[in-house]
């Protein structure tokens, strides 16, 4: 490309007879060396984007995580219950605690308080002393407004994970420890004894850490101070002994995960731990895997290529705004993500966010610039394949061909069953049974679309989010944005970015590395710190944008930085 633009800059020179043919060429000799050199460097990628290749690299497919098994085999290991076969009464009480909480003013329904009576030019000493002895008398009846507890104001995300906990504390009770419904109320589902069996059980027969259970004893903790809300008197919740109890519960769970931590850091970052120029070699890799052809020179689907570059930019996103997976989910272009013009004229992005994770510890919304290096690609997404993808979805004849289907391929597969299921294929194939099967398979899996099709193009025309689902677990869930709940799943199930990122990274580092890294979003946060630290560059301004603090930012580099890396060479002459 650069060299192209010298040429046509000089050859214009040239017939203006202010430069010399030869001239030319000796610059262009200089320049075409000049560049060779160069793209050997580690970030020549980043200054001269490679063009997309025509096939794609070889990718090998990394070992799926086996699903936590418990260790004893008469478990079964889903366990999870639905709510709706909750108690009834236990089910009211829970849907009315999440609804109560998710209000502004974080509690139920209670009689308003009345304030402190101020002193008023408009009532005698006489009655404002009768003022007061009526609510001298109210706060022996109620207790003072000052001395009352509040609840917790908690997100709706957090809510969730905490009902998500209680429905597989009660499949414990009811599936393991064989309690009738009839037995399970609020006394026994909050009894501080049962809930640790129950996180006994957790990190002794699943496997699980001590942050389970504890999960699952904060849930309890907010169910019961909203349980006893209306009759607490005291702000510590003191009258209230088993909140007492269950908070000495959780602060057990919590020193026993912070007492262990460092082992599972140890051992989860043995697996994990890149560097962050092997980060950016992972970025590159995947941006040849959009290419249009397979390793094989085969075709690939229109929509299997645009989730390739999905993936793409999910990953490099991470690797240069290592932000959390939320503010990712949370993208909308021209609301929480905007396109701008810096002081230096440079045009990039921007995201803010009103509501985030910090929102109600820094009292402000979350405003931040995106590297410039983002731009090309998130162009590229937003203006080219985002729209083809969702104007796809318009007619079931383009929807199919996205796939790589048509529904003259379904008609075929139809009445090719039918002749070789009554034996009169018109070409004998080897193995019937086999072939019968392979041919069912795909037309289930081209009739599942068809079916879906017209939930699909709702879903793509009501779609405003930047990355959105491409329907590779269920058909009809194509166009939602990530972490909604699915339809047709058990309760709670939902599609999340960590899975995607931490397959598609793992399939890259094994084909570059020869080993597996699955890299969640989160990890992607701390490899950033530890690169901060190695290029001594401005720990606020990183902190501010991924949106935690300094402290936390050098937590985080410590947990991924080896005590020798960190000393380097420094270990010599250090006393002088």
């Amino acid at each position: 490309m650069f060299l192209e633009l010298f040429d046509r800059s000089f050859d214009r020179r040239v017939a203006e007879g202010s430069i010399s043919p030869a001239t030319k060429r000796n610059y262009r000799l200089a320049l075409q060396r000049f560049f060779k050199v160069v793209q050997t460097h580690p970030r020549a990628s980043e200054i001269f984007p490679k063009p997309l290749p025509d096939r794609m690299p070889s990718r090998p497919s990394p070992s799926l995580r086996k699903r936590r098994q418990s260790h004893n085999p008469l478990i079964s290991n889903f366990y999870y219950f639905p709510l709706e076969k909750f108690p009834s009464e236990l089910k009211s009480d829970i849907a009315i605690w999440h609804q109560s909480l998710l209000r502004l003013s974080g509690s139920p329904d209670r009689k308003p308080q009345p304030q402190p009576f101020g002193r008023s030019k408009h009532l005698s000493a006489r009655e404002r002393r009768l003022e007061r002895e009526r609510r001298r008398q109210l706060a022996r009846d109620e207790g003072y407004e000052f001395t009352r507890p509040e609840l917790p104001k908690l997100k709706r995300s957090t809510l969730n994970s905490y009902v998500d906990a209680i429905q597989r504390y009660m499949g414990w009770l009811v599936n393991v420890e064989e309690y009738s419904l009839t037995e399970i109320t609020f006394s026994l589902l909050s009894d501080p004894t049962i809930v640790a069996d129950y996180g006994t059980w957790l990190i002794e027969e699943r496997g699980c850490t001590p942050g389970e259970p504890q999960k699952l004893v904060q849930a309890m903790l907010t169910f019961v101070k909203w349980k006893h809300f209306p009759t607490c008197r005291r702000g510590d919740w003191s009258d209230v002994p088993l909140v007492k109890t269950l908070t000495d519960l959780c602060r057990k769970y919590i020193r026993e995960y912070r007492a262990t931590k460092p082992a599972r850091d140890s051992e989860k970052w043995a697996t994990r731990n890149l560097t962050h120029a092997q980060t950016r070699e992972v970025v590159d890799y995947l941006w040849q895997c959009c290419a249009p052809r397979k390793a094989c020179g085969s075709k690939r689907p229109f929509f299997t290529q645009g989730f390739a570059f999905q993936v793409h930019l999910l990953v490099k996103f991470l690797t240069y705004a290592p932000v959390r997976q939320e503010e990712l989910r949370k993208l909308i272009y021209g609301d929480t993500l905007l396109r701008v013009t810096d002081s230096d004229g440079i045009e990039r992005y921007a995201v803010r966010l009103l509501e985030h994770k910090r929102s109600s510890t820094v009292q402000r919304p979350r405003y931040y610039p995106l590297p410039q290096i983002l731009t090309p690609d998130l162009d590229r997404w937003i203006f080219e394949w985002r729209p083809k993808i969702l104007a796809a979805t318009e007619t079931m004849e383009t929807w199919l061909a996205g796939r790589g289907y048509s529904l003259k391929q379904h008609d075929q597969i139809s009445c090719n069953l039918e002749l070789a299921r009554a034996g009169r294929l018109p070409k004998p194939v080897k193995n019937l049974e086999k072939y019968v099967f392979h041919r069912s398979t795909l037309l289930s899996a081209i009739q599942s679309r068809i079916d879906a099709w017209e939930t699909v193009r709702d879903n793509a025309r009501a779609c405003k989010h930047t990355f959105l689902m491409m329907g590779h677990r269920d058909a009809k869930n194509f166009g939602l944005p990530y972490d909604q709940e699915l339809e047709g799943y058990e309760p709670g199930c939902r599609s999340h970015l960590s899975g995607i990122v931490a397959r598609h990274v793992a399939s890259a580092t094994l084909a570059l590395f020869g080993k597996e890294y699955p890299l969640s979003p989160h990890n992607f946060r701390h490899i950033g710190a530890r690169q901060v630290r190695i290029a001594e560059a401005s720990v606020d301004a990183f902190s501010a944008l991924v949106g935690h603090s300094p402290q936390t930012n050098q937590m985080y580099a410590n947990q991924v930085t080896l005590e020798y890396d960190l000393i380097g060479d420094n270990v010599d002459n250090w006393w002088v």
